[in-house]
C-alpha cells in the first residue's frame, strides 16, 4: 500500500498555500484561482483531502477518496469547498481568513480489507485511513483522526454515526454488511 512517491517539504508548502489563496480568493471576490506555474509533483492525479483549522480548531475538511484531476487543481477545488461546502460549519466569512491554517494530505490508493475477528480487523485498520460503506452509507476518517481515539472499538463506533449508522453496527463484524477500505497518506 505505500507510495514511493514522497513530497518534498518545498511542494507540500507550496500546497498549502495554495490551499491558503484559493480560499481568500474565493471568499474575497466568489472567483476560482488561477495559477499557471506549479512543481512537477503536483500535476500528477492523486486524491487528497483539505483541512482547515482556525485557531487549532477544525473549520472544515473536504476531499476526495479517488483522484479526479491533477492533485494541484483538487487542492485548489477542494480548499474552496471546505471552506464553504463542509456542511458542519457555515460558509466561511472574511474576517475568518487572518486566522486559518491549511493542512494537506495527499492519499494512496484505497484498498478493501478482509477479515474474521475483531482483532483482525482492528490490526488492518489501525493508525490508517478508513472508509465504511454500507449500502449508500459511507463514511471516512484521514489516518491523524486517530489522534483522537485511543481504542478502535470508539474509532469504529464514532465513524459508524459518522457514516449515519447505529455506533455499534462495526460489532456484526461480517454480518453486518459494512465493507472497510484502508490508505495512507504520503509523506
Amino acid at each position: 500500500m505505500k507510495m514511493n512517491k514522497t513530497f518534498p517539504k518545498e511542494d507540500r508548502k507550496f500546497l498549502e498555500n495554495l490551499a491558503k489563496n484559493a480560499v481568500e480568493k474565493f471568499i474575497r471576490t466568489g472567483k476560482e484561482l488561477y495559477v499557471e506555474e506549479v512543481p512537477e509533483s503536483t500535476k500528477d492525479m492523486l486524491a487528497c483531502f483539505v483541512t482547515i483549522y482556525k485557531q487549532g480548531e477544525l473549520r472544515g475538511c473536504i476531499g476526495t477518496l479517488e483522484p479526479y484531476d491533477e492533485l494541484y487543481r483538487s487542492v485548489i477545488e477542494n480548499a474552496i469547498s471546505a471552506a464553504t461546502r463542509d456542511t458542519r460549519f457555515n460558509s466561511m466569512e472574511e474576517e475568518e481568513l487572518d486566522s486559518l491554517t491549511f493542512e494537506i494530505s495527499i492519499l494512496t490508493k484505497p484498498e478493501k480489507i478482509d477479515y474474521i475477528t475483531q482483532e483482525e480487523l482492528f490490526d488492518k485498520i489501525r493508525k490508517k485511513g478508513v472508509t465504511l460503506e454500507k449500502g449508500f452509507y459511507r463514511s471516512t476518517y484521514l489516518p491523524q483522526v486517530w489522534e483522537h481515539f485511543t481504542m478502535e472499538e470508539d474509532f469504529l463506533l464514532s465513524l459508524c454515526r459518522k457514516a449515519g449508522l447505529n455506533g455499534n453496527e462495526w460489532k456484526k463484524l461480517n454480518k453486518s454488511g459494512i465493507e472497510y477500505s484502508v490508505y495512507d497518506t504520503v509523506k
